[in-house]
């Protein structure tokens, strides 16, 4: 497994005008120049939605926020495995997932292939507010942000009494299917020096399907067949076994469970050196039934012992998956106005993957056998 340690120092010089600010009525960014800024001096197409927007929304998840804001566009499908018709990714000004960076507190997140991420993993209760920076922002991050930059900022400590906040939901359609609940809870304050934040996100979701046909076809010397039509030299059992089409009803969103918990510490050693420490995770677990690209069969090639690939076959994808992140800054007042920032993190994403053919029986597969098995981990 690789370990890395990113190490990201920032020194700004902040300029105070006035000791009388009203900070409720100054809004500002840093996605866009990696430095603090009040929002009206960036050149940057950029927008900020607040913990209020957020509570006006009712959102669950950050896919419910993404929703209702306008230029963002939630995509489905976007990378080759037949569970991403239910597994989201955004975009920015058109440019797909690979063009649009999300960021948590500036750290970068490590997604699924082709970099989607998907949005019900992290709980619209935890957000203090987002900065959504649109247009090309690869000088600063990199070909990933040839979109846009879509910062994701935390609830962090705050100074007085503890904030507590408790919410349940539910909902389902019309039909009584796709149900959703969740339960989250968080609490952040401040005492004397000591600064706290802790959440836990509880999400699940039962499936929404709709009716499919499968139309099947299974390789030949030459080209495919349809099973009914397979060459009998090729093999005559095929055409006996493997039907030419199956009725799926296909998930377009999973049966899933989704658990995200996490917190913050910060400490004053003195007016001029602060210190914090981070942790977040996320476990999750997803099912649904879709139409596969192809799998194999148990049937031989002719007399060769080569499976011969069916096309277009319905199949059962399982997720199981967890992500740990970690991460530790000082900030430190080296002299009047200059601020140093030190910051290391690390990131953990574990995945297992299970997909099976759902009528394994029809391609003469004596017991489930997996097409994918795929365990990685991401640091």
């Amino acid at each position: 497994m690789k370990k890395s340690i990113i190490i990201s120092v920032v020194a700004a010089g902040l300029l105070v005008a006035n000791d009388k600010v009203v900070l409720d009525e100054i809004v500002t960014v840093s996605s866009a120049t990696k430095s603090e800024k009040n929002i009206e001096g960036v050149s940057a197409s950029v927008e900020v939605v607040t913990q209020k927007d957020i509570d006006k929304m009712g959102a669950s998840s950050l896919k419910d926020v993404f929703a209702n804001v306008s230029g963002l566009h939630v995509q489905y499908g976007t990378f080759p495995s037949a569970s991403s018709k239910s597994k989201s990714s955004i975009s920015l000004r058109g440019m797909g997932a690979k063009g649009t960076l999300i960021l948590v507190d500036g750290r970068r997140l490590g997604g699924e292939v082709a970099n989607p991420y998907d949005l019900d993993r992290i709980p619209a209760s935890s957000i203090e507010k987002i900065e959504i920076v649109k247009g090309p922002m690869s000088t600063l991050y990199g070909a990933d942000a040839t979109g846009g930059v879509i910062n994701i900022i935390t609830k962090k400590p705050k100074e007085g009494k503890p904030q507590i906040n408790f919410g349940v939901r539910y909902g389902q359609n019309g039909d009584g299917d796709d149900k959703n609940k969740n339960i989250n809870f968080d609490i952040k304050g401040k005492e004397n020096k000591l600064g706290y934040s802790f959440y836990v996100n509880q999400n699940s979701t039962t499936p929404y399907t709709q009716k499919e046909t499968a139309d099947v076809y299974a390789k030949t010397p030459t080209g495919k067949a349809k099973p009914s039509a397979y060459p009998a030299g090729a093999n005559a059992l095929l055409s006996a076994n493997l039907k030419d089409s199956y009725a799926e009803d296909v998930t377009y969103r999973e049966d899933s469970e989704v658990l995200t918990y996490g917190g913050r510490l910060e400490y004053d050693f003195s007016d001029d050196i602060k210190a914090g420490v981070d942790v977040n995770t996320f476990k999750e677990e997803r099912n649904g039934s879709y139409i596969g690209y192809f799998h194999p069969t148990n049937f031989n090639m002719g007399a060769t012992t080569n499976k011969i690939p069916a096309y277009n076959v319905p199949v059962n994808s399982n997720d199981d998956n967890e992500r740990l992140d970690i991460g530790a800054d000082l900030e430190i007042t080296s002299i009047e106005d200059l601020i140093l920032k030190i910051r290391a993190y690390r990131s953990y994403y574990e995945k297992r993957n299970k997909t099976t053919a759902k009528y394994w029986a029809d391609m003469d597969m004596r017991v489930k056998k997996h097409l994918l098995k795929t365990e990685w981990m991401q640091t």
